[in-house]
């Protein structure tokens, strides 16, 4: 229910912040013409480089199908990086987590997935401090963007 009530923004906002608990450094892309990525996150520590797309889908009831595995998978091949992320307030088809089996460069992480996550990096009480979580990324994105 908390993920119905966020625009599709406010989620990526939310899934930025998840991120960057987790030691990322990251940045939204525009809202439109993004070539499917919403967020670009990267790690680099001795020995091990990440470079990561996210694409968010915040949907109330629609299954994630095969189709957008494989675009996700065709974004990563094009754009050369690490891995591609697809996080959604959903569900997935069987299909498509097929698709993430057989392939490493892919993640799909589901609502159940996303809520243990946040617990995890941002604290049991999340829900709690959304607002607080969401305008935090937002002050961070303005600072950039006037750069």
């Amino acid at each position: 229910e908390i993920f119905s009530s966020l625009n599709p923004v406010d989620f990526e906002y939310l899934v930025c912040a998840l991120f960057e608990s987790m030691d990322y450094k990251t940045s939204l892309t525009k809202l439109s013409y993004d070539g499917g990525i919403d967020i670009h996150a990267e790690k680099s520590e001795l020995g091990h480089k990440e470079r990561i797309i996210i694409q968010c889908k915040r949907y109330t009831k629609q299954t994630i199908g095969v189709s957008e595995a494989r675009m996700l998978l065709g974004v990563v091949h094009d754009r050369k990086v690490t891995k591609g992320i697809l996080i959604t307030t959903t569900k997935f088809s069987p299909e498509s987590k097929k698709i993430e089996v057989n392939n490493p460069s892919i993640e799909l992480i589901d609502y159940s997935d996303l809520i243990k996550l946040l617990n995890t990096h941002l604290g049991t009480y999340w829900t709690e401090k959304l607002d607080k979580i969401i305008n935090e990324q937002k002050i961070k994105k303005k600072a950039v963007n006037k750069r």
